[in-house]
């Protein structure tokens, strides 16, 4: 019985790609097959960490 796994996604596609060839290559190259383990890949939005600076949410020094 094969497991299920997650991946929190990068910032971007590119990041998150090479997270799933190495899984995907690195299951191919252990089991000698070509099934892929089931992977559930979670985004995260970029979006906030570019909003972030221009609203000064993220010095949190300048609070105190």
């Amino acid at each position: 019985m094969h497991k299920r796994i997650g991946i929190l996604g990068g910032l971007s596609p590119e990041s998150t790609i090479e997270y799933y060839q190495y899984i995907t290559r690195t299951y191919t190259q252990r089991f000698g097959d070509y099934r892929n383990p089931d992977i559930i890949i979670y985004s995260v939005s970029f979006q906030p960490y570019v909003d972030w600076p221009n609203e000064e949410r993220w010095i949190w020094s300048r609070k105190g």
